[in-house]
């Protein structure tokens, strides 16, 4: 019987004290998506820099020299020629990815690139190849993808945070947009 008593009591305090899905929709005005707010903050610590400008932060040398759409059935990508040298530290390959004007997301890449983003990158060494880079949203399922605004960018960044933004010739976006999948 204590038990049960005890049980009853712990049951009313979990109740009055608010452990239900309530307590997070209070102040759900002033919350915004993550995703929405890292954008925003890697915006503000990016530079833009034009196709060929090398780009140094963190010990690493990146020159982004050429981009052109390429694709296959499932859509079309942006393949991107990259160099990166470490004059640094060990590191990895920095991230490079398309950024949209107003999308929430950054955009995806073909692992069949030859420029690996997840490669290592160890001290006084290159990578350079080319990275198929994906339109944001694009599944490669053969679902619709959304359309990218334009400004849009290479967002290029390296694993300590550092980096720019390479401009990515409006052609190239309206040719990209125009080979998307629409549904």
């Amino acid at each position: 019987m204590a038990k049960a008593a005890l049980f009853g009591v712990l049951v009313v305090l979990a109740v009055a004290s608010g452990c239900g899905d309530d307590d997070f929709n209070d102040d759900a005005s002033s919350l915004r998506p993550a995703d929405e707010i890292l954008g925003e903050r890697a915006e503000d610590n990016s530079e833009n820099v034009a196709v060929g400008a090398r780009i140094e932060a963190d010990g690493v040398a990146i020159v982004v020299s050429d981009m052109q759409v390429g694709g296959d059935d499932f859509g079309p990508w942006l393949e991107v020629t990259v160099r990166a040298e470490n004059h640094g530290e060990d590191t990895y390959n920095p991230n490079l990815a398309i950024v949209c004007d107003g999308a929430a997301e950054e955009g995806g890449w073909q692992a069949d690139s030859t420029y690996d983003l997840n490669g290592e990158l160890p001290k006084d060494s290159f990578n350079e190849g080319v990275v198929y880079l994906l339109l944001p949203e694009d599944p490669r399922t053969q679902e619709p993808v959304p359309e990218c605004e334009g400004p849009a960018f290479v967002r290029v960044a390296t694993s300590d945070g550092g980096g720019s933004d390479v401009t990515i010739d409006q052609a190239l976006i309206d040719e990209m947009n125009a080979k998307r999948i629409t549904g």
